[in-house]
């Protein structure tokens, strides 16, 4: 009788076990199987508003957009030139491309030297 008693708790441990392990392996019928973030958004759960933005299950797994993102400075115009040396203190600068970058005397000592004519 000990026998049949622990063969059944046995087989019991065993379709447990199995049942457990497909529950994480596998979705469960008319569910989808959610493996990354694209499969999260596409399930329909709700993306978080972050950088990079993230997915969260309603079982608490969270999900991250690996996308490589384009650099946002591609459009940004180049600086202004640095002329500190060539003997002008340039403390009036245009706002165009390779203009000067504005001189004062704390940061182009050696052109903006004060002066001492009167």
């Amino acid at each position: 009788m000990r026998l049949v008693i622990l063969l059944i708790y046995t087989i019991l441990l065993f379709a447990l076990t199995a049942c457990v392990a497909r529950s994480d392996s596998a979705a469960l019928p008319g569910q989808v199987a959610i493996h990354s973030f694209e499969d999260c958004v596409a399930a329909g759960y709700p993306i978080m508003r972050s950088l990079p933005a993230k997915c969260k299950t309603s079982d608490g797994r969270t999900f991250i957009d690996n996308k490589i993102y384009p650099s946002q400075n591609k459009n940004r115009q180049k600086g202004c030139k640095n002329m500190c040396g060539n003997g002008v203190c340039e403390q009036i600068v245009c706002a165009a491309l390779d203009c000067p970058c504005p001189e004062t005397p704390h940061s182009c000592p050696q052109d903006c030297a004060p002066s001492l004519e009167y």
